[in-house]
């Protein structure tokens, strides 16, 4: 019997050691790069190409793993088992409860509940149990961009306060609002403004060509507050969910010059892709025109590019920023690793491989958490442009 009890020790000290547990994340960022190599198993059953024919998709994790994919174009929510099996498919278009109006940001609420962000002009939030279950609906003062879950039944959003007219470039003064979802109350925890640059006014209409200047990041830190970042400023600030600042950090990285060749560059590439993409639509041809014609690219950046394109809070707390770099297509993205104290740790590099993934605010699409990395990837050169749940096992 001892020697039972003993064995049984040896194997719970190797265990709680690490000789047998799986690596935390950090000690996977240190090794300086993440292959996406997908798990085969996962969602192997699904017609990837069927389920998900368009791009305006959103992916959230819940803790037990299942996988949560807005599905903007067709206003639904899909729902995946952790090993990657459609479950369940809920919500529709419409105005009444239950209804998801082109659903965009997901996030899990006191680990309980999904948030569901709709077209914010609809001026409402909808909330939804994790099985599917229509719970709640906000209703809010103005329109709410980029809802995001915090905690003890709170959720942060912003109000962009767009001014009156049509000059651009504009100066849109923001908050950052939360919101209790029992009561209803809102509160601004942080104000600025904006200028935003990169939008070109042709007929009183305004085309944004890319994100080249400041702009308002607002992410759930591993503990449920709020973090709050402007891209343009190394400054990171966290809030309590009753508004109270209760930490601040800054990064450790400059930002890249925007100098002539890479802005020429980097905009003639964005003006033929929106090209391809609105070909249909003459007015956007007149806007691409416009831009074209007039040759004055530098008059939309800043002299400097943001610090950060995208930032994510993995499943243990830490802050992954993916630096802005100048390659024009399909790069390997780098990012910058703080833990949930603010404490720069390392770099680390995700190396596509067969996939293409584009790191930008409004449709970067991964999850990084303890059970693998989870995203929404298409395949490089493939006739198949639909998305992909893909599962990246981190070991």
């Amino acid at each position: 019997m001892k020697k039972i009890k003993a064995v049984i020790l040896v194997l719970v000290l190797v265990f709680v050691t690490g000789t047998f547990a799986f690596p935390s994340l950090i000690d996977v960022y240190k090794r300086g790069k993440i292959k996406l190599v997908g798990d085969p198993a996962y969602g192997k059953t699904n017609d990837w190409e069927s389920l998900f024919y368009d791009v305006v998709k959103q992916i959230t994790v819940a803790p037990d793993g299942s996988v949560f994919v807005s599905n903007g174009r067709q206003n639904n929510v899909y729902k995946f088992s952790p090993t990657g099996q459609l479950i369940k498919t809920f919500g529709q278009k419409g105005l009444g409860t239950g209804d998801t109006n082109l659903p965009g940001y997901l996030s899990i609420l006191d680990n309980k509940y999904l948030v569901i962000a709709e077209n914010a002009l609809l001026l409402r939030v909808s909330i939804f149990d994790l099985s599917g279950k229509y719970y709640k609906l906000l209703r809010t003062k103005k329109a709410p961009w980029n809802v995001i879950a915090l905690k003890n039944n709170t959720i942060a959003f912003l109000y962009i306060n767009y001014p009156p007219g049509v000059n651009f470039p504009q100066t849109h003064p923001i908050d950052v609002v939360i919101k209790n979802i029992l009561t209803g109350e809102e509160k601004i925890v942080f104000s600025t403004k904006i200028l935003d640059k990169s939008v070109v006014n042709v007929d009183g209409t305004g085309l944004t060509i890319g994100k080249f200047t400041g702009e308002v990041f607002i992410a759930q830190t591993g503990d449920g507050n709020l973090m709050v970042g402007i891209t343009d400023k190394p400054d990171i600030l966290v809030f309590s969910p009753t508004g109270e600042k209760i930490n601040s950090f800054k990064l450790n990285m400059n930002p890249l010059p925007a100098d002539n060749t890479y802005i020429e560059q980097i905009s003639r590439y964005k003006l033929a892709k929106m090209k391809i993409n609105d070909a249909k639509f003459p007015f956007f041809i007149k806007l691409y025109k416009s831009i074209e014609n007039s040759g004055k690219y530098k008059e939309y950046f800043n002299d400097y590019l943001p610090y950060y394109r995208e930032v994510f809070v993995d499943s243990e707390g830490n802050f992954l920023f993916f630096k802005w770099d100048k390659c024009i297509e399909k790069c390997d993205p780098v990012f910058q690793v703080y833990s949930p104290q603010g404490k720069y740790i390392c770099e680390t590099k995700l190396e596509t491989g067969i996939y293409d993934i584009q790191i930008d605010h409004k449709w970067t699409q991964m999850a990084f958490t303890s059970k693998g990395l989870f995203g929404l990837f298409q395949i490089k050169n493939s006739d198949d442009i639909s998305l992909r749940v893909v599962k990246v096992k981190l070991e």
